[in-house]
């Protein structure tokens, strides 16, 4: 049975692997330990590999009902999908971590929108196409309509 502890990357190809890819498993350590339950539950070894590819982990807040900021923060950077995304070395993260023990917020921030759909566009391509040609075609309908009503 495939472990849900391995990032995105090994599964694609275990040569890629990296310190972020150790501390992606620290982030499933720390998710199972805080919630009780794995990032990415599934009943077959499959569907894990696909929900570690494709799907998103769940959050601490589907979870547990008012968890703390600033460490669902840190756990959501830990198990980012894309290597980039996550702490780049261990110094960062124990940073972090003492930040949220003496109280003090911690400095993540999040990814910029036009990444953030560039990579959801990447991701689901046909989707996005689709989504793309619906608004070109309703933008093209409302000139055509302004222009025959004047």
């Amino acid at each position: 049975m495939i472990s849900t502890r391995i990032p995105s990357e090994q599964a694609v190809d275990a040569r890629s692997v990296d310190a972020r890819s150790d501390l992606y498993s620290l982030g499933v350590t720390i998710f199972e330990a805080v919630t009780g339950e794995l990032p990415h539950e599934s009943r077959s070894t499959e569907a894990v590999l696909q929900s570690i590819l494709h799907g998103r982990p769940r959050r601490l807040r589907e979870l547990l009902p008012k968890p703390p900021r600033d460490l669902e923060a840190v756990v959501d950077k830990l198990l980012s999908r894309e290597p980039q995304d996550r702490y780049q070395d261990g110094e960062e993260l124990a940073k972090d971590l003492v930040r949220i023990a003496d109280g003090d917020p911690v400095h993540i921030r999040r990814q910029p929108l036009v990444l953030r759909i560039y990579r959801r566009v990447r991701k689901n391509p046909v989707l996005s196409a689709t989504i793309a040609a619906a608004a070109i075609l309703l933008l093209t309908t409302s000139l055509l309509i302004n222009t025959v009503r004047k």
